[in-house]
């Protein structure tokens, strides 16, 4: 390996919380790395040279929780078991055909459509249509659902509307959105009046 000069600065972890070790942050062009003890400095410097000798992964973490966020996960390539990289093949496989089958529906592109020409009906608003979204996510539908809401589809998508005033949140299957689309009373989306 490369000497490198080590781009570190000394940060102090406040005094008052000695069980932190590591800390970090990141937004979308920086991050960096607070440690403390010299394991942790020897593992950071660790990262820095695998960063510089492409033997590096940056990915999310994984989390069970569909509503929080992933932490920012850095390894070193070369140090990963080979079974962990097989399940990271695996699920990356499966994200691409979970990706592929939602496509396929079309209910992403149809809700977009809508709002793309509310927009246009209603010029200078960009918020406020209501169809409008924060996100709309797919999972595989699992077979107990498929079969209670009798969908053809084998994904379900996670809908956070705008307006929630007038629109629940939660999991809805193609047909469900397609009947948010349509304006239709009984759609599970669309709140009725005593749920206001």
């Amino acid at each position: 390996m490369k000497d490198h000069s080590y781009p570190f600065r000394e940060i102090h972890i406040p005094a008052d919380r000695p069980e932190v070790e590591v800390s970090a942050a990141w937004d979308e062009g920086n991050f960096f790395v607070v440690v403390r003890g010299e394991a942790n400095r020897k593992h950071l410097r660790d990262i820095y040279d695998a960063l510089l000798n492409k033997d590096a992964v940056i990915a999310m973490g994984g989390n069970a929780n569909p509503f929080a966020n992933s932490g920012l996960v850095i390894s070193i390539y070369s140090r990963l078991p080979k079974e962990f990289l097989d399940r990271q093949i695996e699920a990356d496989s499966d994200h691409y055909k979970l990706v592929k089958a939602a496509k396929k529906t079309g209910i992403v592109q149809r809700v977009d459509d809508y709002n793309k020409k509310w927009q246009k009906d209603n010029p200078g608003r960009y918020f406020g249509s209501p169809k409008g979204y924060y996100s709309l996510s797919p999972s595989w539908i699992s077979d107990e659902k498929k079969s209670k809401s009798k969908t053809k589809y084998s994904v379900i998508f996670w809908l956070n509307p705008q307006q929630q005033d007038i629109n629940n949140f939660g999991w809805f299957t193609v047909e469900e959105l397609d009947s948010w689309l349509a304006g239709d009373s009984d759609c599970p989306i669309m709140k009725k009046k005593d749920e206001k």
